[in-house]
């Protein structure tokens, strides 16, 4: 399987959202609930964060010199724009974390969508 994952497990969590999406991947629905939840808050956070990347875009206090503002260019860079920078890589944690609480919505609906067959099929039975 090597090169076939992309950013931080994306990959894993596109094939477990085909599974959920399927009616294969089932999750107790007050688990569900709880990772529902968790990944919400997760993603505020990374907000949060996201919001303070952009105070490291600017750095200054490295001298007058060419190599200070060279130096201070590169670890801009980091902040946004570059590569790997903390932009980047905030974005590659948001997109994960939204790939995993679609999974887990798509669980809850294969299951609540099963539930009701089944109900309705009993129904139908002692009818």
């Amino acid at each position: 399987m090597a090169g076939s994952t992309t950013h931080y497990g994306e990959s894993q969590w596109q094939h477990l959202a085909a599974e959920a999406r399927s009616g294969r991947l089932f999750l107790d629905p007050s688990v569900a609930r709880d990772c529902l939840a968790a990944c919400d808050d997760l993603l505020l956070g990374l907000e949060d964060i996201e919001n303070l990347g952009t105070m490291v875009q600017r750095v200054d206090g490295m001298g007058g010199f060419d190599s200070g503002h060279e130096l201070a260019a590169m670890f801009g860079k980091k902040g946004a724009g570059g590569t790997d920078s903390i932009d980047q890589i905030l974005r590659q944690h948001k997109d994960v974390v939204c790939l995993m609480r679609d999974t887990i919505a798509a669980s809850v609906q294969a299951m609540t969508s099963l539930d009701f067959a089944n109900a309705q099929s009993l129904s139908a039975k002692s009818v």
